[in-house]
C-alpha cells in the first residue's frame, strides 16, 4: 500500500480547476473540512488519518488527509468525492436537546 495525500480544495466547489479542484463540479461539494474527508475515508473502508498542512496554492487553507491507497490517486479522489456528496446530502442529526 502507497500513502497519497489528498486536500480539501480538491473537492470544494467554490474553487476552479486552476486554483485545486480536482474533480468533476457536479461531485464537488461546499467548504469540505478534514473531518469530512476522514468520515468519507472511513466509510469507504480505507485507512485515513489526519495531517496539518498548509495547501500551497491558498497558503492560509490547512487541511491534509493521508490515506493509504492501492491504484491511481485519481480513482481515490473520484471515490472520496461520490461519498463526500452522500454526506453532506444527509440531514443534519439533530441532538436530543435540540428535539424538545
Amino acid at each position: 500500500m502507497k500513502e497519497i495525500r489528498i486536500w480539501t480544495a480538491y473537492f470544494d466547489a467554490s474553487k476552479t480547476r486552476r486554483y485545486g479542484r480536482r474533480i468533476r463540479s457536479d461531485l464537488a461539494v461546499r467548504r469540505p473540512t478534514q473531518q469530512d474527508l476522514l468520515e468519507a475515508a472511513k466509510r469507504l473502508g480505507l485507512s485515513a488519518t489526519a495531517e496539518e498542512a498548509r495547501y500551497p496554492r491558498d497558503s492560509w487553507e490547512t487541511g491534509r488527509v493521508k490515506i493509504s491507497w492501492e491504484g491511481k490517486k485519481q480513482t481515490l479522489i473520484k471515490r472520496i468525492g461520490q461519498e463526500l456528496r452522500k454526506i453532506k446530502q444527509e440531514p443534519a442529526k439533530v441532538s436530543e436537546r435540540e428535539k424538545s
